[in-house]
């Protein structure tokens, strides 16, 4: 559901009654390029793209990952000027840590709006906080994928022994990527990259999510960090589900002392600017 008419902070920091998202929220939004392409959505996300953002879409060779980046940096615009609708869709600047997060160039240093976004073969999703460490991830499960191979590398030892102990390859691949969503969606929130260890994040969660659970939020999923992260998994919440019956998407936002943690998934993305 959208939220309106809530007080929040500004550009400055102080409470402003313009704004749409609130200190403990996460807002998120999923598309589907093909969809956005067809109604007209793209190419008003596209019109509102940078220079630079136009030529990185104009070197991809495949029309669908060039369609999936326009349809990610313009929603992510859309969905930031959205939060706050004084700054139009194509005023957004940008600019990236050492470790190439992209944030909001010229934030404040108190409780700036933070977003992350992803993008995979027919969804795009993007999450916006006000203030809060905040990552996302989708991806489209693939089921020709060597959940085992892979799971070698990313997946912390109890992880990769549900992994060998499930019957069944699509149930392999399908937890697979449950857990792959899951740590990536938390390494992007730390801002580090791969450079983080996701065998150290273990994550204790159901088998499946049912095909037909598509917009269900299930909750936080229980995580334990190894001493490599420096990290305490009670100060974030994650969730997870599917926005689609071939995708999973995972969420991990940082908590703030004294704040809630409510996940507001909204359920169509924000209009072209």
């Amino acid at each position: 559901m959208a939220l309106t008419g809530r007080a929040t902070a500004s550009a400055d920091g102080a409470d402003s009654p313009d704004a749409r998202i609130a200190a403990g929220e996460a807002h998120v939004w999923v598309a589907d390029p093909d969809v956005l392409d067809r109604d007209g959505t793209l190419g008003g996300y596209r019109a509102a793209l940078s220079p630079p953002e136009r030529e990185r879409a104009a070197a991809f060779r495949s029309e669908a990952d060039r369609l999936a980046f326009e349809a990610a940096h313009g929603l992510a615009r859309a969905a930031l000027t959205w939060c706050a609708p004084a700054v139009a869709a194509d005023a957004w600047r940008f600019t990236t840590t050492p470790h190439g997060r992209p944030e909001i160039a010229g934030q404040p240093p108190r409780r700036p709006l933070r977003f992350n976004i992803s993008h995979t073969a027919g969804r795009v999703a993007c999450v916006v906080t006000l203030g809060a460490a905040c990552g996302v991830d989708v991806e489209r499960v693939h089921r020709r994928a060597d959940p085992l191979r892979l799971g070698r590398r990313v997946c912390s030892p109890s992880e990769y022994a549900r992994l060998v102990a499930l019957d069944y390859p699509d149930d392999r691949a399908d937890l697979f990527f449950r857990y792959w969503t899951l740590k990536e969606a938390y390494v992007k929130a730390r801002g580090y990259g791969m450079t983080l260890p996701m065998n150290e994040c273990d994550f204790e969660i159901a088998a499946c999510v049912p095909a037909e659970a598509r917009a269900a939020v299930e909750g936080r999923s229980a995580a334990r960090f190894g001493p490599r992260l420096r990290d305490d998994p009670a100060r974030w919440r994650f969730a997870q589900w599917r926005p689609g019956p071939r995708h999973l998407l995972a969420l991990a936002v940082r908590r703030e002392p004294g704040l809630p943690c409510a996940v507001v998934v909204h359920p169509a993305p924000p209009p072209a600017p």
